[in-house]
């Protein structure tokens, strides 16, 4: 694919309009071949560079169509840096903001405003242990020194010379994540159980870091996210657990969280109230969310947005687990349509996908295909926004709601797409359930008696790579209950919360 069109591909819906409404701001220029430009690799991103050329020009015109494709990329890029500068309210891009306003002040010989601003930069980067930042104000502070309304010289020095062990120790363990984000992933490949607290210990001891891990709540948060991100892969959650709430407990003791930490303390609640909650401990996880949510009361609306979404996410899941389905879907219906949702594009299509089935759990399928009729994207821009896993459980979804809805042939279509688009079902052995999954739908799906007989019943029974209960993991145990309800005739629901009940 062309790189111009590679980034193109970026833009949302909205970042289109606005970027078209940016490119046509000079109105005086009478044709904007810039724009055709845009709106061709919009349409057609695997265009060829001798296609591009004769849309635009009508003939082989390489030098002229060279000059207008510098002109757009730089366009791209502006109109990109500024989206940037307005959506990042972070502490950090203040403190960047702050540093470019004081060199700016600096070149205009305004020195006593210029060395407030740097003052402040300096006090927040050292507040929130940006020192990354810090090194860029002690240098900037270096640099103009000889001006009024600096301060003693050595000072600065001193400052700059400490900092910088502590830059070194950021970068120390940036390097010691790396090593264990590649050691987890040779865990998740090979299918080998992950031994958490051997790996964090040979790294944390050879980097030495320790002391850092537990006395700098920033740090602690990162490598409990990353092995966070690992047990998301494998599933893991069951021995995570006793790691995840063993070393939270620990830092608690040798350091705890300040307010100013609130953002990463939050992270971990959100991390222990979840792991809780896909190990089926619900009134624990719920007791966790409350402690999350009240700190998020706490913070500045610019860091607790995408957190909420988290929460209305996880205390939806938790209604709808035990037993309070329709609340579930009314916490979802009335937060879908806030700023923190149509702003975060993954939250919103995972607030779609658990509306969608909760609708089909309320055998409400009407509903749940409207849900996946407003989502405007197709399979390979969600993989790249969500991975396929998401788009797998979304597409079974799909195909258990056409035959719901009684489109059978629909529905038997789309376990062929499916077979059909995941190569990665034949190969993965985490995903062999899932080609069990498909094979027994169809039975049902071409005649629907057939799950009602007990030799099929028989040969569910040995068909799946069974796990205890316990550690199944919840969403499986979702697809599962709506089968089961085929072949009993129960409600899908009520079979749903007795499964449940057996695990806890």
């Amino acid at each position: 694919m062309d790189s111009l069109a590679d980034i193109i591909k970026t833009f949302s819906p909205d970042d289109i309009r606005v970027f078209k409404t940016y490119i046509n701001r000079q109105r005086r220029i009478r044709e904007r071949k810039d724009y055709e430009l845009f709106h061709f690799l919009l349409k057609n991103p695997s265009a060829s560079q001798q296609e591009i050329i004769h849309a635009i020009y009508g003939k082989n015109n390489v030098e002229a169509y060279h000059g207008l494709r510098k002109y757009l990329t730089r366009q791209i890029l502006q109109f990109i840096m500024v989206k940037q500068l307005q959506d990042d309210q972070s502490v950090a891009s203040g403190i960047a903001g702050l540093l470019s306003l004081s060199r700016y002040l600096f070149g205009h010989k305004s020195f006593k405003t210029a060395w407030k601003y740097l003052k402040k930069a300096e006090d927040q980067a050292l507040f929130y242990e940006l020192y990354e930042l810090l090194q860029q104000v002690y240098n900037l502070q270096i640099e103009f020194s000889h001006s009024p309304y600096a301060p003693d010289l050595k000072e600065i020095i001193d400052k700059h010379k400490l900092n910088k062990l502590n830059a070194e120790q950021d970068e120390k363990s940036a390097i010691a994540f790396g090593i264990i984000r590649e050691r987890l992933g040779r865990y998740k490949h090979t299918g080998k159980n992950i031994q958490f607290e051997d790996i964090i210990r040979q790294i944390i001891e050879s980097y030495d870091l320790e002391l850092a891990i537990y006395s700098r709540p920033k740090l602690f948060y990162q490598v409990m996210s990353v092995f966070r991100s690992a047990i998301i892969a494998k599933k893991d959650y069951y021995s995570f657990e006793p790691f995840l709430l063993q070393y939270y407990q620990k830092f608690l003791v040798k350091t705890g969280f300040k307010p100013k930490d609130n953002e990463y303390k939050a992270g971990i609640l959100y991390m222990i109230a979840q792991t809780l909650y896909r190990n089926k401990k619900f009134e624990e996880a719920r007791k966790f969310s409350v402690q999350f949510k009240e700190l998020l009361d706490q913070m500045p609306q610019v860091q607790s947005n995408d957190l909420l979404n988290k929460y209305y996410l996880l205390n939806s899941a938790i209604s709808f687990f035990t037993g309070k389905i329709n609340e579930a879907v009314e916490l979802l219906q009335s937060v879908s349509s806030s700023a923190s949702f149509t702003k975060n594009i993954p939250d919103m299509l995972n607030l779609k996908l658990n509306l969608g089935l909760y609708h089909l759990y309320r055998k409400e399928p009407h509903l749940a295909n409207k849900v996946w009729m407003s989502v405007a994207h197709t399979n390979q821009w969600l993989e790249k926004v969500m991975g396929i896993e998401w788009v797998l459980k979304k597409d079974l979804l799909e195909m258990i709601v056409q035959y719901d809805m009684g489109n059978d042939d629909i529905a038997l279509n789309k376990i062929r797409s499916i077979e059909r688009t995941y190569d990665m079902i034949k190969d993965n052995e985490q995903y062999q359930r899932v080609l069990v999954y498909l094979q027994l739908c169809r039975e049902i799906f071409i005649n629907p008696e057939t799950a009602k007989s007990k030799e099929f019943y028989d040969r569910v029974e040995v068909s799946f790579d069974w796990v205890p209960m316990q550690q199944e993991d919840l969403q499986a145990v979702m697809y599962y209950a709506w089968f089961k309800s085929q072949m009993t005739g129960d409600d899908r629901y009520e079979i749903l919360q007795a499964l449940i009940k057996v695990i806890v």
